[in-house]
């Protein structure tokens, strides 16, 4: 196993399990407001069948348990896709989770005030430890990636790379011509 193999291979499965162990917090979290929400105010959350529906239902701890696990795998899949296919995954991710826990809560009419209440606290319990904990498990690009950039936004291999500077190596535009002699 070379040295780049025990490199990712390591990261990769503490990454996983600290990845899971975020969705786990997200869940458990969404779930400690839920109950404490539900002791103290001891009344039913009610949330629409669908968006505009006149149509009602109390909202349970399976409901709050499966959406809140549904919703931190859904980020966790997200951020695993972005980081394969783009440098800037942390930053794009981020975005994206800020502005989907935004557009997700209560606005519609129809909520009473403690609904709203409830639920904004269930979507913020659910989003920090989420937001938080994945964007600290991103990868950052490397180093040797980073430099192996060129200004002109061309990937260079590690072979093309200054062995002492992980620079990329400097080439000339127009090769030397061999003399014919």
């Amino acid at each position: 196993m070379t040295s780049l193999e025990r490199e990712r291979s390591v990261p990769a499965t503490t990454h996983t399990r600290t990845r899971a162990l975020v969705v786990v917090v997200s869940v458990a979290a969404a779930l400690a407001v839920w109950l404490i929400s539900s002791l103290v105010l001891s009344s039913d959350v009610t949330v629409p069948d669908s968006p505009g529906s006149a149509e009602r239902h109390a909202l349970g701890t399976a409901d709050v348990m499966l959406t809140a696990t549904v919703a931190a795998l859904a980020g966790w899949a997200l951020l695993a896709v972005l980081e394969r296919f783009t440098s800037r995954a942390r930053a794009i991710w981020t975005a994206v989770a800020v502005a989907v826990f935004v557009v997700m809560l209560p606005y519609l009419p129809g909520y009473v005030a403690v609904e709203r209440v409830v639920l904004v606290l269930l979507h913020t319990a659910v989003a920090v430890p989420l937001v938080v904990g994945l964007r600290r498990t991103s990868r950052q690009p490397s180093a040797a990636r980073t430099a192996a950039t060129t200004s002109s936004g061309r990937s260079t291999t590690s072979s093309q790379l200054n062995r002492s500077t992980r620079q990329p190596a400097r080439t000339r535009a127009f090769p030397r011509r061999r003399s014919a002699r």
